[in-house]
């Protein structure tokens, strides 16, 4: 029985040493999840809910997929509301928005979560990937990071 054809084998292999990597070379042991910072944009540091998607991860332009074009002008806050989705269109709409999230934790002084380099420097490489299965694993490795525990108070809303 053939568990995987050529191309299949390689991505496993990339994948589970990319997981092994980055489990064990970050030192984050806290982070907040999407839905904490969608409900807490007065907590974000450095950011803000009108930046877009582009402005924060490639400014320039340069290497943003054509074939992710239409989320290059969405807004952070856009993104942590981010459904699924069939293809590589879903599969990226879910790795942002724990890329957002992780961003996010980065860029705050009280969440001991990876570096905002680290998170760009993902965001970058699993996009550019093109593929669907690397950017569900990328989102489930910032899935892990971003539910390790949320050490920030949730505001209180007035109704």
């Amino acid at each position: 029985m053939k568990i995987f054809n050529g191309r299949g084998l390689v991505l496993f292999v990339v994948l589970a040493l990319t997981i092994v990597g980055v489990r064990f070379a970050y030192s984050c042991t806290q982070g907040c999840t999407p839905g904490f910072w969608k409900n807490n944009t007065a907590l974000w540091v450095g950011y803000s809910v009108e930046q877009t998607l582009g402005q924060v991860f490639d400014p320039a332009h340069l290497w943003w997929p054509a074939s992710l074009d239409f989320l290059y002008d969405d807004t952070l806050l856009m993104a942590l509301q981010y459904p699924g989705g069939p293809e590589l269109e879903g599969a990226a709409r879910i790795f942002l928005r724990h890329a957002v999230a992780a961003l996010l934790n980065a860029a705050h002084p009280d969440v001991n979560g990876l570096t905002v380099k680290q998170v760009k420097n993902m965001v970058k490489a699993t996009l550019l990937s093109e593929d669907r299965d690397v950017c569900i694993f990328k989102a489930g490795t910032l899935q892990y990071y971003n539910e390790l525990g949320c050490p920030l108070r949730a505001l209180r809303r007035i109704s």
